[in-house]
């Protein structure tokens, strides 16, 4: 949610580092809907962020929608064959954070090592949410859902498989794909616009410090709930969160509208955990950055580890696979599976 991140490695798994404390249908393989001629990559290629290897590109600010921030940066290995796609999604509160936070010069080699094994890598940016904003989250999201859909119509073009994408994201960056990887397929088939009309489902989803939904509502029935004894309550929560935050969250002006059941259609589309079914695809999580405390201040409530056990029993009640790290709950189930070992796998299937 709140909080920009950097992203590390080690020799056993991937942890996003806080900058700041505080049923889908099948895909189409139909090569008619890619009407490459109307994306000329060679307008966009660019220098790269880092030292790159002779064997590939890099195109930066490729727009995928009208507003300033629907850009996306692409490295595509040169490649004989179609390769997959890992695609990151930067956090930061959905009302900071860029793309370019996938740089960091500690952590160039994380996409080296992904384009080594012929796995394309994207970064996208998204509309960010603003003071007195009216439409909250949802933009954001759909935002996103739209760069993918982008990436799909095009996927001759950059000689990506269109069944094989995995999402990244850390805080609101693993947030946003969830609600992506969990939706049903949100493709428009009646659309005007053809990209629309492409799949939204994946293939995969690497989730680092997220939160279990984006119904606030719900946090402290579904995910905090061992803290009610100890007086934590929804009044907790707004006031972590602040009044100010949650109205541009939801797109209200007031706390008699952020509470009305007038705004429970908005919160259904954003309760991740109810949009869970059999159907969704495996996802890796790893809630181990904060500890298992009573919350207290916005970091601790936002990636706490008790968000990624409920998205944990949530997969195994209704038989969605998943590998978890939750260090500080004494949970980890991956058979020493990382996050490279993880994409492999996906990419491999």
């Amino acid at each position: 949610m709140l909080n920009k991140h950097m992203w590390k490695i080690s020799a056993h798994f991937v942890l996003l580092l806080l900058l700041y404390s505080c049923g889908g249908s099948s895909e189409s393989t139909d090569s008619s809907k890619d009407n490459s001629a109307q994306l000329d990559l060679a307008a966009y290629v660019n220098t790269a962020p880092f030292v790159l290897s002779t064997d590939t590109r890099f195109y930066a600010d490729i727009p995928y929608g009208d507003n300033a921030r629907n850009v996306i940066d692409l490295f595509l290995p040169v490649s004989n064959t179609t390769t997959g796609l890992l695609v990151y999604i930067h956090g930061g509160g959905f009302d900071g954070g860029d793309k370019s936070s996938a740089y960091d010069p500690t952590d160039t080699f994380i996409i080296k090592q992904l384009l080594s094994k012929n796995i394309a890598f994207a970064a996208i940016n998204y509309q960010l949410l603003q003071v007195n904003d009216q439409d909250g989250i949802i933009k954001s999201l759909n935002d996103i859902k739209r760069a993918i859909q982008f990436m799909k119509y095009h996927a001759q073009a950059l000689n990506i498989k269109k069944e094989r994408i995995v999402l990244l994201g850390g805080s609101a960056g693993a947030g946003a794909s969830l609600w992506l990887g969990l939706n049903d397929d949100m493709a428009d088939i009646d659309a005007s616009e053809a990209l629309l009309k492409e799949s939204t489902r994946v293939h995969a989803l690497a989730l680092f410090s997220t939160q279990a939904s984006y119904d606030t509502n719900k946090w402290v029935s579904d995910i905090f709930s061992e803290y009610q004894a100890m007086g934590f309550n929804s009044a907790s929560v707004i006031n972590i969160l602040s009044e100010q935050y949650l109205f541009k969250f939801y797109g209200v002006d007031t706390l008699a509208e952020l509470l009305s059941s007038d705004l429970d259609g908005y919160r259904q589309q954003l309760d991740l955990l109810n949009l869970m079914t059999a159907d969704d695809p495996e996802f890796y999580l790893d809630n181990s950055a904060i500890d298992y405390v009573l919350p207290t201040n916005f970091d601790q409530l936002t990636h706490h580890p008790l968000h990624g056990l409920a998205l944990y029993n949530k997969a195994l009640s209704v038989g969605v696979a998943v590998k978890a790290v939750l260090t500080p709950l004494g949970i980890n189930n991956t058979g020493g599976e990382d996050f490279f070992a993880f994409v492999d796998r996906k990419m491999a299937e």
